[in-house]
């Protein structure tokens, strides 16, 4: 957690909600049990710099008053959304437990007067301003959910489903247009998307081309989910693991991913040079096509790694007959763990 001490703005407004109809969609949700339950995302830190736009998405079903969820140290609580830091802000949603809510935060961090605005199921409910001062940045702060990372430690009774968190400001038109779509994972300005759907397990998984996946703890997967139907999927690979600049990888790692929407099989290349993967394809593979035409969406690197030594890969996914177009990846990287870890006194 930053050194910032916690001050009070006291700019409050207020959200008023109706009750939403239940509407069931498929796959799952998590469910937390605001006693130790929380979902940590250790490589994505804060993503803003002081004056940066962001819009953070949530759906969630509150079950008490005050347990709150936390984006680095931006908190969204059943009955308020609060910054936390130097310029803090606080607005009172009013949700009213046990009914699935759409809320959505944006920031404009341009120009004079930089405002949130808050959102409860597509009504634009009130903004806040700053004063013309940016919000605080919480650099070395990571990604939760379920628990703030306030040292009182306070954990959210509630289920949560599709979390987005965006580096662009959406407006409200995109904010009703999406809340009930599933998203593919490549829209623009998408850092951050997670639909809880793996059903099982202990990986929180990010659709989004960042990769940045969490680790679920204490929480459960539950098939009562938000009323959201379920989006097309991305063309591209997406959601590697290890995610992408990923730190301390083991030599023996297994490389995996998310497969595209209309991927029949995966070509996969791997180097230490990111021209050469990014550039290098079937007709001038430059000898880091290191698996070609496989079905499986994990690879095994032949051998060990090289300690300390960064690597870049990426999976061009192959459409199925009669039209198998090769839809290029991006290129990710990662670090494999050293050989000696200094020891400080």
């Amino acid at each position: 957690m930053g050194s910032r001490p916690d001050h009070h703005v006291g700019v409050v407004f207020l959200i008023l909600l109706g009750a939403m109809s239940p509407v069931r969609a498929a796959g799952y949700a998590l469910e937390f049990d605001g006693v130790n339950d929380y979902v940590d995302v250790p490589t994505m830190e804060y993503a803003f710099a002081d004056g940066d736009v962001f819009t953070i998405e949530v759906w969630s079903r509150w079950f008490d008053t005050v347990r709150s969820l936390c984006a680095y140290r931006y908190q969204l609580e059943r009955n308020r959304f609060r910054t936390r830091g130097t310029s803090e802000l606080v607005v009172q949603t009013g949700i009213t437990n046990q009914e699935w809510n759409h809320v959505a935060v944006v920031y404009d961090g341009s120009g004079a007067t930089r405002r949130l605005t808050g959102y409860v199921n597509g009504v634009q409910t009130g903004t806040a301003s700053t004063g013309g001062s940016p919000l605080s940045s919480y650099t070395g702060n990571t990604l939760r959910f379920g628990m703030t990372r306030h040292s009182s430690g306070q954990y959210s009774r509630c289920t949560m489903d599709e979390v987005r968190i965006w580096n662009v400001a959406r407006s409200l038109a995109d904010i009703q247009a999406y809340m009930k779509r599933g998203l593919s994972g490549e829209e623009p300005g998408l850092i951050g998307y997670w639909t809880f759907d793996e059903g099982a397990g202990t990986t929180a998984r990010d659709r989004s081309p960042r990769g940045h996946h969490g680790t679920i703890s204490g929480a459960t997967w539950t098939t009562d989910t938000a009323p959201v139907t379920p989006g097309p999927g991305p063309a591209a690979a997406h959601g590697p693991f290890p995610a992408h600049g990923a730190v301390d990888v083991p030599r023996d790692v297994v490389l995996s991913w998310n497969a595209g929407t209309y991927a029949h099989t995966h070509d996969v290349y791997l180097g230490t040079v990111f021209d050469d993967v990014d550039t290098a394809g079937r007709t001038a593979p430059k000898g880091l096509l290191v698996s070609r035409g496989q079905t499986v969406t994990a690879y095994s690197p032949a051998g060990v790694l090289e300690f300390g030594k960064v690597y870049y890969w990426r999976v061009d996914e192959v459409n199925a007959p009669p039209s198998p177009t090769i839809v290029k990846g991006g290129v990710w990287s990662f670090t494999v763990e050293p050989l000696v870890y200094r020891v400080t006194a």
